[in-house]
C-alpha cells in the first residue's frame, strides 16, 4: 500500500501524483497482493495506518478496544503495530522515482521513464481534444 500511495520525488519536484492516482488516471488496474488476514488490515485501517511521521502506538490499538468493545489478541496487536512501522518506513523507501514494488510478483512496476512517457501521452490526448 505505501509504494502504490507514495509520491515519487521527481527532479524538479513536477511529480504530483501517487502511483495509484497515476495508474487510476491512465486507467491502468490497481492490484494488491492477496492476505489471508485481511480483517487484521481492516482493524489497521479503522486504528489508522500512521499518527502522520510515526507509526501507530500500543496506546492507539488499546484506546481502539476501548471505544469499540473489540478485544484482539496478541497476535493481532503485535501484527497492527508491525503493520503500521512497515507502511511507515516502505512510505519513505517509495518516494524513490523508481522503488521497487515491496511484494514479489507485483503485476506492475512503474520506472520514472515509464510515468514520463505516460504523463506525455495524457498531454498530447489533452491537445488532441483543443
Amino acid at each position: 500500500m505505501a509504494w502504490l500511495n507514495a509520491v515519487p520525488d521527481e527532479e524538479g519536484g513536477k511529480n504530483k501524483l501517487s502511483r495509484r492516482e497515476e495508474f487510476e488516471k491512465n486507467k491502468l488496474d490497481v492490484e494488491m497482493p492477496e492476505c489471508d488476514a485481511q480483517y487484521v488490515i481492516n482493524h489497521l485501517f479503522d486504528i489508522g495506518i500512521t499518527l502522520g511521521d510515526q507509526a501507530t502506538t500500543h496506546g492507539e490499538i488499546d484506546s481502539y478496544q476501548r471505544n469499540t468493545g473489540i478485544e484482539l489478541n496478541t497476535w493481532e496487536i503485535l501484527t497492527i503495530k508491525r503493520l503500521s512501522e512497515t507502511y511507515l518506513s516502505e512510505s519513505y523507501k517509495a518516494r524513490e522515482p523508481n522503488a521497487a514494488t515491496p511484494w514479489i510478483e507485483a503485476p506492475y512496476y512503474m520506472t520514472g521513464a515509464y510515468r514520463n512517457a505516460m504523463r506525455s501521452k495524457a498531454s498530447i490526448r489533452k491537445l488532441a481534444e483543443i
